[in-house]
């Protein structure tokens, strides 16, 4: 029996689901991401065991406060999170900035919303100083040292002795 010809269109098929499933699986790591980061917001606790993130949970009435006109909650977020909304972790770090922003600028500073906006602005920088490094430094000093010379030598050859002699 003759084997099957495939034609063009069964090829764009399989380099579609391909596609599909990377993004699928891109989508499903950032969600993942953005998730454990959100759960370690909602866990942050005062020294006496109160949760910091309570006054952020859902927006103050927007009646009674007309200034928050660009504003977000945590709601609002976790909705984004499960609706897949967010096509990067650099969104979501926006929306945590802007939430945390808002709050430190509604709220008057002594009052415990701020107070608490302030705390959990400190968790969000600790956090976020290495996630938002931006790899094309390292990937451009990993080429610097790959093809630095000594005396017509390649000095990536040193980092492979010491390596392979540990």
């Amino acid at each position: 029996m003759p084997k099957r010809v495939h034609s063009a269109s069964d090829r764009d098929d399989i380099n579609e689901s391909t596609n599909a499933s990377k993004r699928t699986r891109k989508a499903v790591e950032l969600t993942n991401l953005c998730q454990e980061f959100y759960d370690g917001i909602r866990a942050c606790k005062t020294e006496d065991g109160r949760i910091l993130c309570e006054n952020f949970i859902r927006l103050p009435n927007k009646r009674a406060n007309a200034d928050h006109s660009n504003s977000i909650d945590l709601t609002q977020i976790q909705q984004k999170i499960h609706s897949d909304e967010y096509t990067s972790f650099e969104q979501f770090l926006d929306d945590i900035e802007l939430l945390l922003n808002n709050a430190k600028t509604f709220y008057r500073k002594n009052s415990t919303e701020w107070k608490d906006a302030n705390e959990l602005s400190k968790y969000f920088y600790s956090k976020t100083k290495f996630e938002s490094i931006d790899t094309y430094y390292f990937e451009e000093f990993f080429t610097a040292i790959y093809n630095a010379q000594i005396d017509d030598r390649p000095i990536v050859d040193i980092f492979l002795f010491f390596y392979l002699h540990e």
